[in-house]
């Protein structure tokens, strides 16, 4: 995304956002599913300088 700008940066999880904010346990499962929310949330907003961009979850609601 930096070498060629521009890109799309898109998570899928299970659930809805509502539904992933809610505490998973054990506290490594809750962990492992919540992850690459936030990193993928992450690279879009450092990767926006380059022309990367992420849709907004509340615009599917």
């Amino acid at each position: 995304m930096i070498r060629q700008p521009g890109g799309l940066v898109v998570e899928m999880t299970d659930g809805t956002e509502e539904f992933n904010r809610r505490y998973r346990a054990p506290f490594y499962y809750d962990l492992a599913k919540y992850a690459p929310i936030r990193m993928a949330k992450a690279l879009a907003e450092e990767a926006g300088e380059y022309g990367c961009t992420a849709p907004d979850p509340a615009d599917y609601r």
